[in-house]
C-alpha cells in the first residue's frame, strides 16, 4: 500500500488531480478561484505541465473577468503565483494591473500580508502612477503590520521604531 501525503493540497484539489489524471479531461468553468489557485500550485509541484497551463489559463480568465473574487484576493494570488517560477504570464499581467492603478492597490484590505519581496519589486519600478508621499505613508502602515506593532506611534519607544527599521530594511 502506498500513502501519498501532502497537506499543501487540498482533498478538493487532489479530486480534481485524480480526475484529470484518470480522464484527461477537467471543467473548471465553475470551480472556486481558490481551487483554482491551489490546482495552479499543485499541478506546478507535482510537475503535470499540461494541467499547471490549464490551471493557469482558467485563472488568468478568472482574474479578467470575475474582478470582484480578484480584487478580494488580489495579495493572496500575487504572493501565490510569484512563487511558481512558470508562471512569468501571470505574474506580469498583475504587476502591470497594480503599476497602472497603485493607488487602488495599496488601499486593499489585505495590502499588509505582501509578500516584502513583491513590494520591493514594485517599489523599484519606474512606472508607478502615485505621490511618492503616498507609498511612504503606505510603506509605514505595511511595515507596522508585518512587525505587529501598535498603530498608535505616540506610544512608541525606541524599540518599536528599531523593529520598524528592521522590517523595512
Amino acid at each position: 500500500m502506498i500513502i501519498f501525503n501532502k497537506p499543501n493540497i487540498s482533498p478538493t484539489v487532489f479530486e480534481m488531480i485524480l480526475k484529470y489524471i484518470y480522464t484527461g479531461e477537467l471543467n473548471l468553468i465553475n470551480k472556486p478561484g481558490e481551487d483554482i489557485l491551489g490546482l495552479l500550485v499543485a499541478s506546478d509541484e507535482l510537475l503535470l505541465e499540461e494541467l499547471f497551463n490549464y490551471s493557469q489559463n482558467c485563472l488568468s480568465y478568472l482574474i479578467k473577468e470575475k474582478q470582484s473574487w480578484f480584487q478580494q484576493n488580489f495579495v493572496h494570488v500575487l504572493n501565490t503565483i510569484s512563487k511558481l517560477a512558470n508562471c512569468e504570464k501571470l505574474q506580469e499581467y498583475c504587476i502591470e494591473s497594480i503599476c497602472m492603478d497603485l493607488q487602488s492597490f495599496i488601499t486593499l484590505k489585505g495590502f499588509s500580508k505582501l509578500d516584502k519581496d513583491i513590494l520591493y519589486y514594485l517599489l523599484e519600478r519606474d512606472d508607478l502612477q502615485v505621490e511618492e508621499t503616498v507609498i511612504w505613508d503606505y510603506l509605514i502602515k505595511w511595515g507596522i503590520e508585518q512587525a505587529d506593532l501598535d498603530n498608535n506611534r505616540a506610544n512608541w519607544d525606541h524599540e518599536e521604531y528599531e523593529a520598524l527599521k528592521k522590517t523595512l530594511i
